[in-house]
């Protein structure tokens, strides 16, 4: 199937509803969720003609100076109610019903919790609500993992300090401390409290005796009692390699690709990539699809394994039920993930894809963090800075530069330069303001509603940006590309 392409003639305006569609303009795809993920999900969609409006409660996010979306700035999804309320008041906006794309778990999770109402404004690719919460909840992984045969870590599980107490004396050391729902340590006050100084989020605490385990918990435990210890996966973070993978409506593997993590932040295994190549594993990728195969997996997902230095065996770790960080990788290499997820959800059939590209030969980086990695490495004693640059050789797919999409890189540069020390001070200051209100109107130009909140490090005289909610401007976010004229008041 041919991927939809909008016109570019401004004269070719349907009938709509609300008069805002323009012939041949495909149906938008709607976001939930920005950061590092979602800029690969807007270039993807957005370089193939897809319209894309991204739904976010962040407009600080620098995912959002993308050309190729439109915001809406919505409630927290903390607040379950007003959040789906916005949604449906979006979905309800456009003449056709969008296609809605989550990014994380809390959206996949917040989706299919509501996907009867949802259904009534959006159409979308969930797999079965048992296969996703036994995919994003640990306990019920570890469940599923070992009945269908994949391995994975040996693992315990406690919601009290009894439990811990019990399984001390059990699990191996060192051993590492997990949330039960990954989600329940992503709050900034857990990672302000246990990831000070580690550059980026943590998702898990190693401990090296039962007298650390038991004091670990009782800390965390004031955040979600309910955690996993696991036995700690020796090896050095390029043992970690995930598989992405697409299954279609009738659970045959429609597309799939293996990257190899190089460094991530935080590093020792507790981050997320920040320079990952792509690879051919083809017993990984065997593997991982026979698992998602055999639990009735539709969509895209996302299996990630790492290493045993003791036993070159790979475990799995975790499974992501959606669109992975990584996936503008693969559409580098000719696997456009999130298009066929797009294409499925509207009742097309999207057509196998396979890289045209030797795989080894493109990575994805993102230069600020992997230095920042770089140096941890360093420190350790793993790599050197030469080292460093002559891994950075070869064609590269770039997290927030890209040539026909400046925005995400220049917000983020002049949010660092507004923030680097010596500008805090004296007449500087005024400079240091000057290039956050720069970054703050890279950051709104494209906001279909106004809002009352700001991301961090966002300064500026008013918030009033123009308009009266989404229901105003959403279709020119939704049907207009970029410099044609139909461009709504935002400020």
């Amino acid at each position: 199937m041919t991927t939809p392409v909008a016109t570019e003639d401004p004269r070719a305006v349907e009938g709509s509803r609300n008069g805002w569609h323009r012939a041949g303009t495909p149906p938008a795809a709607v976001v939930l969720g920005v950061g590092n993920l979602g800029i690969g999900v807007y270039r993807s969609l957005g370089r193939c003609g897809i319209p894309v409006i991204a739904i976010h409660s962040n407009p600080g996010d620098v995912a959002l100076a993308s050309k190729f979306c439109r915001v809406v700035i919505s409630p927290p999804l903390d607040e379950a109610a007003a959040y789906e309320r916005c949604l449906m008041e979006v979905g309800r906006s456009l003449d056709r019903p969008p296609v809605l794309i989550p990014t994380n778990d809390r959206t996949a999770l917040f989706m299919s919790e509501r996907r009867d109402v949802l259904r009534g404004a959006f159409r979308f690719i969930l797999p079965e609500p048992h296969v996703l919460r036994g995919l994003i909840n640990k306990r019920e992984f570890d469940l599923l993992a070992k009945a269908h045969g994949l391995p994975v870590p040996q693992t315990f599980f406690a919601a009290t300090l009894a439990d811990i107490e019990r399984i001390a004396a059990e699990v191996p050391y060192p051993a590492i401390l997990k949330p039960a729902y990954s989600p329940a340590w992503m709050r900034a006050e857990f990672q302000a409290r246990f990831g000070k100084g580690a550059g980026g989020f943590i998702k898990r605490i190693v401990v090296a005796s039962p007298a650390e385990l038991a004091a670990t918990y009782a800390a965390v435990a004031r955040y979600d009692p309910e955690v996993v210890v696991q036995d700690l996966i020796v090896g050095g973070d390029e043992h970690l390699v995930d598989v992405y993978a697409y299954l279609g409506s009738t659970g045959k593997t429609l597309a799939q690709f293996a990257i190899q993590k190089l460094r991530v932040l935080p590093i020792d295994g507790n981050g997320v990539g920040t320079s990952v190549r792509a690879v051919e594993v083809p017993e990984l990728e065997e593997l991982a699809l026979r698992f998602l195969e055999s639990v009735g997996y539709r969509g895209n997902a996302a299996v990630c394994f790492k290493k045993d230095a003791r036993d070159g065996r790979y475990y799995c770790i975790e499974v992501n039920a959606r669109l992975a960080l990584h996936h503008a990788l693969a559409a580098a290499c000719g696997v456009n993930l999130a298009v066929m997820g797009y294409q499925e959800a509207l009742g097309e059939a999207p057509r196998e894809q396979r890289s045209p590209l030797p795989r080894g030969n493109m990575k994805w980086l993102t230069l600020k963090d992997d230095f920042q990695a770089a140096l941890r490495y360093r420190r350790r004693g793993c790599l050197s800075l030469p080292g460093w640059l002559r891994s950075l050789a070869g064609p590269k797919s770039f997290v927030h530069w890209a040539f026909d999409d400046p925005g995400p890189a220049c917000a983020r540069f002049l949010l660092t330069c507004a923030g680097w020390g010596p500008l805090e001070r004296g007449p500087l200051g005024v400079f240091r303001r000057g290039l956050r209100a720069v970054a703050y109107r890279l950051l709104t130009r494209n906001t279909a509603r106004p809002t009352q909140t700001r991301g961090p490090g966002i300064e500026e005289g008013s918030d009033d940006l123009g308009g009266s909610g989404p229901a105003r401007d959403l279709a020119w976010a939704a049907g207009a590309p970029r410099g044609n004229g139909a461009r709504p008041n935002a400020g």
